[in-house]
């Protein structure tokens, strides 16, 4: 006799797609992306970037359907994440990316750039690949092209900013920059620097950061650079006495008041 053995299909997880596995290895990317930002270049933890590399995972963890999501417009998480982190701190950004003699920091910036661009692409394409095709598993016949063009312009665009730029300028030698007021990174929290008005004033700026800081005072109109790890001068003339705030462009808030900032003291 013969008996017929009736079996129970079990369901399977729906297999991501090519695209969305990229936009998984752009969001493992910016977790270790801020990790490293905080190992090499900040020197410490600093907040929140902690919570943006423990984000990045989570939402890595939800695209790949493990435990839970997976679901067809997840990857667009992958986008709208990596969007935010770059615009979250454009000023920032722009800054960076006008001074690329801060290899480090410029190199660190463009990777990141990098990896938005790639997670906002393959973000938006597996979202239109998993409603139009959601058993296609393949990548675009573009996409290894794409990557390699990418790659290309990173390494280019860090080889070139790692090129030693000529100095232009006034000339200070060492022997008089060892004269001039040094102002110190501890400077910019809350220290205090005097001058006197209507003097040609000079600072010597030390940043030992491997990161780039700048010296600024808007009601002066003074705008040093202060790339990493190097020293510069700031030379100018105050003709009125006052008291004014000096702060480092992208690492002070002026709305709250918050980040690196000192105040100059320009006395009769």
């Amino acid at each position: 006799m013969d008996i017929a053995m009736a079996s129970t299909p079990t369901k399977s997880r729906r297999q991501i797609n090519g695209l969305s596995k990229i936009v998984v290895g752009a969001l493992v990317g910016f977790a270790l992306m801020y990790t490293y930002l905080q190992a090499a270049l900040i020197g410490h933890v600093e907040m929140p970037l902690p919570v943006f590399s423990a984000l990045s995972l989570v939402l890595a963890a939800l695209v790949a359907g493990k435990p839970i999501g997976g679901w067809r417009w997840s990857p667009l998480l992958g986008a709208v994440w990596g969007v935010f982190l770059l615009l979250g701190k454009l000023d920032l950004v722009l800054f960076e990316l006008a001074h690329p003699e801060n290899t480090h920091q410029f190199a660190w910036l463009l990777l990141m750039i990098a990896l938005v661009l790639v997670a906002l692409l393959a973000g938006i394409g597996a979202t239109v690949q998993n409603y139009r095709s959601a058993g296609t598993q393949q990548l675009p016949a573009l996409a290894p092209w794409a990557f390699t063009l990418l790659a290309g312009l990173l390494v280019g665009a860090v080889a070139v900013a790692a090129i030693p730029r000529s100095a232009s300028g006034a000339q200070v030698s060492a022997l008089v920059q060892q004269q001039l007021r040094a102002v110190l990174i501890s400077d910019f929290d809350g220290g205090t620097i005097r001058v006197k008005a209507g003097e040609l004033a000079g600072l010597r700026l030390e940043n030992t950061d491997a990161g780039g800081h700048s010296f600024d005072v808007d009601e002066l109109d003074i705008h040093a650079a202060m790339p990493s790890d190097s020293t510069s001068v700031a030379v100018f003339s105050a003709a009125k006495p006052g008291s004014y705030i000096f702060y480092c462009r992208p690492h002070y808030d002026k709305a709250t008041g918050q980040g690196m900032h000192g105040t100059l003291i320009v006395e009769p």
